[in-house]
Protein backbone atom coordinates (compact mmCIF):
# COMPACT_ATOMS: atom_id res chain seq x y z
CA UNK A 1 0.00 0.00 0.00
CA UNK A 2 1.32 3.48 -0.45
CA UNK A 3 -0.01 7.06 1.34
CA UNK A 4 -2.30 9.73 -1.28
CA UNK A 5 0.96 11.75 -1.44
CA UNK A 6 3.53 8.50 -2.83
CA UNK A 7 0.35 7.91 -4.88
CA UNK A 8 0.66 10.79 -6.24
CA UNK A 9 4.38 10.73 -7.40
CA UNK A 10 3.94 7.55 -8.42
CA UNK A 11 1.42 8.57 -10.78
CA UNK A 12 3.54 11.46 -12.07
CA UNK A 13 6.25 8.80 -12.65
CA UNK A 14 4.13 7.36 -15.18
CA UNK A 15 3.57 10.27 -16.87
CA UNK A 16 5.76 13.27 -18.57
CA UNK A 17 3.92 16.22 -19.56
CA UNK A 18 6.35 17.30 -22.02
CA UNK A 19 7.19 13.61 -23.90
CA UNK A 20 3.98 12.56 -24.05
CA UNK A 21 5.07 8.76 -25.97
CA UNK A 22 4.76 5.40 -23.84
CA UNK A 23 2.10 7.48 -20.57
CA UNK A 24 0.02 4.79 -19.24
CA UNK A 25 -2.94 4.87 -17.46
CA UNK A 26 -2.85 4.26 -13.68
CA UNK A 27 -5.98 2.91 -11.42
CA UNK A 28 -6.01 4.07 -8.07
CA UNK A 29 -7.44 1.49 -5.43
CA UNK A 30 -8.65 2.47 -1.95
CA UNK A 31 -11.37 2.58 1.06
CA UNK A 32 -14.13 5.57 0.17
CA UNK A 33 -13.45 8.74 1.29
CA UNK A 34 -9.84 9.06 1.99
CA UNK A 35 -9.63 11.64 -0.67
CA UNK A 36 -8.22 9.95 -4.14
CA UNK A 37 -11.05 12.08 -6.00
CA UNK A 38 -9.37 15.12 -4.73
CA UNK A 39 -5.67 13.97 -5.28
CA UNK A 40 -6.44 13.42 -8.84
CA UNK A 41 -8.44 16.82 -9.34
CA UNK A 42 -5.16 18.21 -7.59
CA UNK A 43 -2.88 17.11 -10.58
CA UNK A 44 -4.90 18.87 -12.90
CA UNK A 45 -4.86 21.96 -10.56
CA UNK A 46 -1.15 21.74 -10.34
CA UNK A 47 -0.39 21.68 -13.65
CA UNK A 48 -2.69 24.66 -14.31
CA UNK A 49 -0.52 26.77 -11.54
CA UNK A 50 1.87 26.04 -13.49
CA UNK A 51 0.81 27.62 -17.19
CA UNK A 52 -1.08 30.23 -15.20
CA UNK A 53 1.96 31.59 -13.55
CA UNK A 54 4.12 31.29 -16.79
CA UNK A 55 1.41 32.54 -18.82
CA UNK A 56 1.72 35.80 -16.19
CA UNK A 57 5.44 36.27 -16.39
CA UNK A 58 5.27 36.27 -20.07
CA UNK A 59 2.33 38.90 -19.95
CA UNK A 60 4.11 41.23 -17.62
CA UNK A 61 7.76 40.67 -19.28
CA UNK A 62 7.19 44.40 -20.29
CA UNK A 63 4.87 45.89 -17.87
CA UNK A 64 5.54 48.44 -15.25
CA UNK A 65 4.60 47.03 -11.88
CA UNK A 66 3.20 50.33 -10.48
CA UNK A 67 0.78 50.23 -13.87
CA UNK A 68 -3.04 49.13 -13.33
CA UNK A 69 -2.20 46.51 -16.21
CA UNK A 70 0.13 44.89 -13.97
CA UNK A 71 -1.99 44.99 -11.48
CA UNK A 72 -5.67 43.75 -13.15
CA UNK A 73 -3.10 40.80 -14.41
CA UNK A 74 -1.47 40.43 -11.02
CA UNK A 75 -5.68 40.12 -9.77
CA UNK A 76 -6.61 37.60 -12.15
CA UNK A 77 -3.25 35.50 -11.42
CA UNK A 78 -4.25 35.68 -7.00
CA UNK A 79 -8.19 34.63 -8.14
CA UNK A 80 -7.52 31.54 -10.19
CA UNK A 81 -4.69 30.48 -7.72
CA UNK A 82 -6.97 30.62 -4.80
CA UNK A 83 -9.33 28.53 -7.02
CA UNK A 84 -6.54 26.26 -8.06
CA UNK A 85 -5.24 25.92 -4.32
CA UNK A 86 -8.59 24.28 -3.42
CA UNK A 87 -9.43 23.64 0.40
CA UNK A 88 -13.05 21.56 -0.68
CA UNK A 89 -14.48 20.41 -4.37
CA UNK A 90 -16.49 23.41 -5.13
CA UNK A 91 -18.58 24.23 -8.59
CA UNK A 92 -16.12 26.95 -8.81
CA UNK A 93 -13.66 24.60 -8.77
CA UNK A 94 -14.99 21.90 -11.04
CA UNK A 95 -15.92 24.73 -13.50
CA UNK A 96 -12.37 25.68 -13.93
CA UNK A 97 -10.17 22.85 -14.36
CA UNK A 98 -13.56 21.38 -16.78
CA UNK A 99 -11.34 21.85 -20.03
CA UNK A 100 -8.57 19.82 -18.59
CA UNK A 101 -10.57 17.02 -16.64
CA UNK A 102 -13.02 15.16 -18.29
CA UNK A 103 -14.75 12.76 -15.33
CA UNK A 104 -16.90 9.91 -16.66
CA UNK A 105 -18.69 7.78 -13.49
CA UNK A 106 -19.33 5.00 -16.16
CA UNK A 107 -22.36 3.32 -13.48
CA UNK A 108 -23.96 6.81 -13.95
CA UNK A 109 -24.24 7.48 -17.41
CA UNK A 110 -25.84 5.49 -20.42
CA UNK A 111 -23.70 4.23 -23.25
CA UNK A 112 -24.94 7.13 -24.96
CA UNK A 113 -23.31 10.04 -22.68
CA UNK A 114 -19.85 7.97 -23.05
CA UNK A 115 -19.61 7.22 -27.32
CA UNK A 116 -22.55 9.87 -27.77
CA UNK A 117 -25.86 9.13 -30.03
CA UNK A 118 -25.66 7.51 -32.61
CA UNK A 119 -27.20 9.74 -35.65
CA UNK A 120 -27.15 8.95 -39.55
CA UNK A 121 -25.33 11.15 -42.23
CA UNK A 122 -27.69 13.82 -43.83
CA UNK A 123 -25.57 14.03 -46.88
CA UNK A 124 -26.59 12.25 -49.97
CA UNK A 125 -23.36 11.22 -50.62
CA UNK A 126 -22.36 9.62 -47.57
CA UNK A 127 -23.56 6.32 -46.62
CA UNK A 128 -22.78 5.77 -42.52
CA UNK A 129 -23.85 6.72 -39.32
CA UNK A 130 -21.83 8.93 -36.38
CA UNK A 131 -21.65 9.67 -32.91
CA UNK A 132 -23.22 13.54 -31.98
CA UNK A 133 -20.57 14.07 -28.86
CA UNK A 134 -22.30 15.15 -25.38
CA UNK A 135 -21.73 18.15 -23.84
CA UNK A 136 -18.64 17.73 -21.48
CA UNK A 137 -16.61 15.94 -24.37
CA UNK A 138 -17.67 19.02 -27.05
CA UNK A 139 -15.89 21.03 -23.78
CA UNK A 140 -12.55 19.15 -23.60
CA UNK A 141 -12.23 18.52 -27.43
CA UNK A 142 -9.93 21.71 -27.91
CA UNK A 143 -7.74 21.07 -24.90
CA UNK A 144 -4.07 20.16 -25.57
CA UNK A 145 -3.80 17.74 -22.43
CA UNK A 146 -6.37 17.04 -19.23
CA UNK A 147 -7.03 14.10 -17.27
CA UNK A 148 -10.10 11.52 -17.89
CA UNK A 149 -10.43 10.46 -14.76
CA UNK A 150 -12.79 7.35 -14.63
CA UNK A 151 -14.58 7.73 -11.20
CA UNK A 152 -15.62 4.66 -9.15
CA UNK A 153 -14.76 2.54 -11.77
CA UNK A 154 -15.86 -0.67 -9.70
CA UNK A 155 -19.60 0.40 -10.13
CA UNK A 156 -19.17 -0.04 -13.94
CA UNK A 157 -21.74 -3.12 -15.70
CA UNK A 158 -20.06 -5.33 -17.41
CA UNK A 159 -21.10 -3.83 -20.72
CA UNK A 160 -19.42 -0.56 -19.93
CA UNK A 161 -15.82 -2.67 -18.73
CA UNK A 162 -15.18 -2.72 -22.59
CA UNK A 163 -15.71 1.22 -22.97
CA UNK A 164 -13.35 1.61 -20.25
CA UNK A 165 -11.03 -0.47 -21.67
CA UNK A 166 -11.15 1.30 -24.83
CA UNK A 167 -10.47 4.91 -23.23
CA UNK A 168 -7.36 3.52 -21.20
CA UNK A 169 -5.90 2.11 -24.29
CA UNK A 170 -6.67 4.53 -27.44
CA UNK A 171 -7.85 7.83 -24.99
CA UNK A 172 -10.69 7.63 -27.27
CA UNK A 173 -14.51 8.35 -25.90
CA UNK A 174 -16.86 7.57 -28.59
CA UNK A 175 -15.92 9.55 -31.71
CA UNK A 176 -13.44 11.71 -30.13
CA UNK A 177 -9.64 10.75 -30.05
CA UNK A 178 -8.21 13.06 -27.50
CA UNK A 179 -4.53 14.31 -28.09
CA UNK A 180 -1.28 12.58 -26.22
CA UNK A 181 -1.46 15.07 -24.17
CA UNK A 182 -4.24 12.99 -22.35
CA UNK A 183 -3.70 10.96 -19.59
CA UNK A 184 -6.17 8.29 -17.88
CA UNK A 185 -6.88 7.26 -14.45
CA UNK A 186 -9.43 5.53 -12.64
CA UNK A 187 -10.40 5.48 -8.85
CA UNK A 188 -11.79 2.27 -7.82
CA UNK A 189 -12.83 0.97 -3.92
CA UNK A 190 -11.47 -2.76 -3.31
CA UNK A 191 -14.19 -6.08 -3.18
CA UNK A 192 -13.87 -5.24 0.73
CA UNK A 193 -14.97 -2.11 0.74
CA UNK A 194 -17.98 -1.77 -1.26
CA UNK A 195 -21.33 -4.23 -1.10
CA UNK A 196 -21.92 -2.76 -4.68
CA UNK A 197 -17.92 -3.28 -5.96
CA UNK A 198 -18.29 -5.44 -9.03
CA UNK A 199 -15.21 -7.54 -9.97
CA UNK A 200 -12.74 -5.29 -12.79
CA UNK A 201 -11.78 -7.59 -15.52
CA UNK A 202 -8.29 -9.21 -15.17
CA UNK A 203 -7.58 -7.90 -19.07
CA UNK A 204 -8.69 -4.09 -17.72
CA UNK A 205 -6.54 -4.20 -14.93
CA UNK A 206 -3.62 -5.38 -17.00
CA UNK A 207 -3.79 -2.31 -19.02
CA UNK A 208 -2.93 0.06 -16.48
CA UNK A 209 -0.24 0.34 -13.40
CA UNK A 210 -2.55 -0.18 -10.37
CA UNK A 211 -1.70 1.00 -6.80
CA UNK A 212 -3.44 0.65 -3.48
CA UNK A 213 -3.73 3.45 -1.55
CA UNK A 214 -4.36 3.89 1.89
CA UNK A 215 -5.41 6.81 4.89
CA UNK A 216 -1.64 8.35 6.03
CA UNK A 217 -2.29 10.11 8.85
CA UNK A 218 0.82 12.41 8.70
CA UNK A 219 -0.09 13.09 4.87
CA UNK A 220 -3.66 13.95 5.78
CA UNK A 221 -2.36 16.36 8.95
CA UNK A 222 -0.07 18.42 6.86
CA UNK A 223 -3.36 18.67 4.86
CA UNK A 224 -5.67 19.70 7.42
CA UNK A 225 -3.32 22.15 8.96
CA UNK A 226 -3.45 23.93 6.05
CA UNK A 227 -6.97 23.62 4.99
CA UNK A 228 -8.42 24.80 8.98
CA UNK A 229 -9.28 21.77 10.00
CA UNK A 230 -10.71 21.91 13.81
CA UNK A 231 -7.34 21.88 15.68
CA UNK A 232 -9.25 19.97 18.69
CA UNK A 233 -9.96 16.99 15.70
CA UNK A 234 -6.60 17.09 14.24
CA UNK A 235 -5.41 17.13 17.64
CA UNK A 236 -7.15 13.84 18.42
CA UNK A 237 -5.69 12.23 15.56
CA UNK A 238 -2.55 12.60 16.54
CA UNK A 239 -2.68 11.35 20.38
CA UNK A 240 -4.49 8.25 19.18
CA UNK A 241 -1.86 7.49 16.25
CA UNK A 242 -4.66 7.83 13.68
CA UNK A 243 -6.80 5.11 14.85
CA UNK A 244 -9.86 6.41 14.07
CA UNK A 245 -8.86 8.59 10.91
CA UNK A 246 -10.56 5.65 8.48
CA UNK A 247 -11.96 3.07 10.92
CA UNK A 248 -14.21 1.64 7.92
CA UNK A 249 -16.09 -1.63 7.83
CA UNK A 250 -18.82 -2.62 5.76
CA UNK A 251 -20.84 -4.03 8.93
CA UNK A 252 -20.98 -0.61 10.38
CA UNK A 253 -24.48 0.76 9.31
CA UNK A 254 -24.77 4.36 9.00
CA UNK A 255 -22.19 7.32 9.46
CA UNK A 256 -18.36 5.91 9.99
CA UNK A 257 -15.12 7.97 10.12
CA UNK A 258 -12.76 8.55 7.29
CA UNK A 259 -10.75 11.93 6.25
CA UNK A 260 -13.76 12.73 4.50
CA UNK A 261 -16.26 12.59 7.05
CA UNK A 262 -14.06 14.23 9.63
CA UNK A 263 -13.54 17.37 7.23
CA UNK A 264 -17.30 17.03 6.87
CA UNK A 265 -18.12 17.34 10.42
CA UNK A 266 -15.26 20.35 11.48
CA UNK A 267 -16.52 22.91 8.72
CA UNK A 268 -20.43 21.76 10.44
CA UNK A 269 -19.00 22.74 13.95
CA UNK A 270 -16.95 25.90 12.74
CA UNK A 271 -19.87 27.19 11.24
CA UNK A 272 -21.98 26.50 14.39
CA UNK A 273 -19.75 27.97 16.41
CA UNK A 274 -19.26 31.03 14.59
CA UNK A 275 -22.85 31.39 14.15
CA UNK A 276 -23.68 30.74 17.96
CA UNK A 277 -20.48 32.22 19.74
CA UNK A 278 -20.96 30.49 22.81
CA UNK A 279 -19.45 31.49 26.01
CA UNK A 280 -16.41 29.53 27.25
CA UNK A 281 -17.21 31.13 30.43
CA UNK A 282 -20.77 29.96 30.53
CA UNK A 283 -21.34 26.01 32.28
CA UNK A 284 -24.61 26.28 30.38
CA UNK A 285 -23.51 27.62 26.96
CA UNK A 286 -20.44 25.21 27.05
CA UNK A 287 -22.81 22.54 27.58
CA UNK A 288 -25.59 23.11 25.05
CA UNK A 289 -22.40 23.84 22.34
CA UNK A 290 -21.06 20.16 23.43
CA UNK A 291 -24.46 18.46 23.02
CA UNK A 292 -24.17 20.02 19.29
CA UNK A 293 -20.61 18.61 18.70
CA UNK A 294 -21.52 15.38 19.89
CA UNK A 295 -24.79 15.35 17.42
CA UNK A 296 -22.47 16.34 14.31
CA UNK A 297 -19.74 14.15 14.99
CA UNK A 298 -21.84 11.48 15.49
CA UNK A 299 -23.91 12.31 11.90
CA UNK A 300 -20.83 12.23 10.47
CA UNK A 301 -18.34 9.85 12.05
CA UNK A 302 -20.42 7.70 13.79
CA UNK A 303 -21.26 6.93 17.66
CA UNK A 304 -17.90 4.85 18.40
CA UNK A 305 -15.70 7.47 16.82
CA UNK A 306 -17.76 10.41 18.50
CA UNK A 307 -17.28 8.69 22.28
CA UNK A 308 -13.42 8.45 21.41
CA UNK A 309 -13.24 11.91 20.61
CA UNK A 310 -14.78 13.26 23.64
CA UNK A 311 -13.05 10.80 25.94
CA UNK A 312 -9.77 12.83 24.59
CA UNK A 313 -11.48 16.17 24.87
CA UNK A 314 -12.24 15.50 28.50
CA UNK A 315 -9.14 14.74 29.19
CA UNK A 316 -7.17 17.60 26.94
CA UNK A 317 -9.49 20.00 29.04
CA UNK A 318 -8.75 19.03 32.30
CA UNK A 319 -4.89 20.47 32.19
CA UNK A 320 -5.06 24.06 32.78
CA UNK A 321 -2.20 25.36 30.40
CA UNK A 322 -2.27 29.01 31.96
CA UNK A 323 -2.02 27.95 35.40
CA UNK A 324 0.86 25.28 34.16
CA UNK A 325 2.64 28.56 32.87
CA UNK A 326 1.86 30.75 35.67
CA UNK A 327 3.17 28.12 38.21
CA UNK A 328 -0.22 27.25 39.66
CA UNK A 329 -0.05 24.09 38.58
CA UNK A 330 1.97 21.31 38.22
CA UNK A 331 1.19 17.90 35.59
CA UNK A 332 1.00 14.41 37.44
CA UNK A 333 4.63 13.20 37.62
CA UNK A 334 6.19 10.13 39.31
CA UNK A 335 6.49 11.41 42.70
CA UNK A 336 2.89 12.45 42.47
CA UNK A 337 1.14 10.00 40.67
CA UNK A 338 1.11 5.85 41.75
CA UNK A 339 -0.48 4.29 38.41
CA UNK A 340 2.32 4.73 35.22
CA UNK A 341 -0.32 3.65 33.37
CA UNK A 342 -2.51 6.16 34.57
CA UNK A 343 1.16 9.03 34.51
CA UNK A 344 1.79 8.19 30.82
CA UNK A 345 -1.72 8.87 29.92
CA UNK A 346 -1.86 12.24 31.70
CA UNK A 347 1.67 13.15 30.79
CA UNK A 348 0.66 12.48 26.93
CA UNK A 349 -2.64 14.62 26.83
CA UNK A 350 -0.80 17.83 29.22
CA UNK A 351 2.30 17.48 26.24
CA UNK A 352 0.01 17.48 23.54
CA UNK A 353 -2.30 20.29 25.15
CA UNK A 354 0.66 22.28 26.40
CA UNK A 355 1.89 21.66 22.65
CA UNK A 356 -0.97 23.51 21.26
CA UNK A 357 -1.38 26.43 23.14
CA UNK A 358 1.91 27.63 24.07
CA UNK A 359 4.00 29.22 21.19
CA UNK A 360 7.56 31.23 21.78
CA UNK A 361 5.86 34.68 21.37
CA UNK A 362 4.54 34.07 24.47
CA UNK A 363 7.47 33.64 26.08
CA UNK A 364 8.84 37.10 25.06
CA UNK A 365 8.00 40.16 26.48
CA UNK A 366 10.29 42.11 23.73
CA UNK A 367 11.74 40.44 21.19
CA UNK A 368 15.59 41.66 20.52
CA UNK A 369 15.47 45.03 18.40
CA UNK A 370 18.54 47.43 17.30
CA UNK A 371 17.15 49.80 19.89
CA UNK A 372 17.11 47.61 22.95
CA UNK A 373 20.59 46.49 21.82
CA UNK A 374 19.27 43.24 20.38
CA UNK A 375 18.51 41.72 24.17
CA UNK A 376 15.33 40.46 23.87
CA UNK A 377 13.07 40.75 27.29
CA UNK A 378 11.37 37.26 28.58
CA UNK A 379 8.60 36.37 30.72
CA UNK A 380 11.10 34.58 33.16
CA UNK A 381 7.63 33.35 34.99
CA UNK A 382 6.52 31.60 31.76
CA UNK A 383 9.80 30.49 30.81
CA UNK A 384 10.77 28.98 34.47
CA UNK A 385 7.65 26.61 34.97
CA UNK A 386 7.92 25.48 31.23
CA UNK A 387 11.02 24.93 31.84
CA UNK A 388 9.45 22.58 34.68
CA UNK A 389 6.90 21.26 32.61
CA UNK A 390 9.40 19.84 30.39
CA UNK A 391 11.26 18.29 33.64
CA UNK A 392 8.21 16.29 35.31
CA UNK A 393 7.46 14.51 32.16
CA UNK A 394 8.96 11.32 32.17
CA UNK A 395 11.44 10.31 29.13
CA UNK A 396 9.29 8.93 26.36
CA UNK A 397 6.38 11.62 26.75
CA UNK A 398 8.92 14.34 26.64
CA UNK A 399 10.41 13.15 23.38
CA UNK A 400 6.96 13.56 21.79
CA UNK A 401 6.61 16.47 23.25
CA UNK A 402 9.71 18.30 21.82
CA UNK A 403 8.59 16.81 18.81
CA UNK A 404 5.38 18.72 18.92
CA UNK A 405 6.67 21.78 19.48
CA UNK A 406 9.09 22.36 16.26
CA UNK A 407 11.87 22.63 19.52
CA UNK A 408 13.95 25.05 17.83
CA UNK A 409 12.10 28.12 18.07
CA UNK A 410 11.23 27.71 22.05
CA UNK A 411 14.04 26.08 22.75
CA UNK A 412 15.99 28.68 21.39
CA UNK A 413 13.78 31.15 24.02
CA UNK A 414 14.60 28.89 26.68
CA UNK A 415 18.26 28.63 25.99
CA UNK A 416 18.62 32.38 25.27
CA UNK A 417 16.70 33.34 28.05
CA UNK A 418 19.74 31.78 30.80
CA UNK A 419 16.77 30.82 32.83
CA UNK A 420 17.40 27.00 32.32
CA UNK A 421 20.94 26.69 32.90
CA UNK A 422 20.56 23.66 34.82
CA UNK A 423 18.28 22.07 32.49
CA UNK A 424 19.62 22.96 29.06
CA UNK A 425 22.13 19.86 28.86
CA UNK A 426 19.58 17.49 29.66
CA UNK A 427 17.25 19.06 26.70
CA UNK A 428 19.70 19.13 24.42
CA UNK A 429 19.77 15.78 24.74
CA UNK A 430 16.29 14.68 23.73
CA UNK A 431 16.31 17.22 21.18
CA UNK A 432 19.41 15.83 19.96
CA UNK A 433 17.92 12.12 20.21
Amino acid sequence: MVTLSQAKQRILNKWDWSAENDNYPVILWGPPGIGKSEMIYSLVCDRMLVEAREEFAKAVENINKDSDEYKELKNELEKKTSVLNFTSVTHELIEAIAPHCLVLRLAERPIEQLQGVVVPSMSEKENFARFVMPENLVRVKESEWGIIFLDELDKASDSKFGAATHIMENRVVGDLQLGKGWYVIAAANREEDSHLSNPIPPELKNRCANLEVEGDLETWIQWAVRHDVRKDIILFHKFNSGEWLCNYDLDQTYSFPTPRSWVMASRVIDRLEKRLNPDKNDPEQVKMFDNLVRNELADFVGKQAQSEFFQYREMYLKFNVKAILEGKERIPNRETKASEQSLISDQCVAAFAVADQVSSDQLIIEKATEENGYKAKYNEEYVTNLVQFIKDLIPEIRTIYLRQIHATRIMNVIMDSGLAEDAIEELIKFIAA
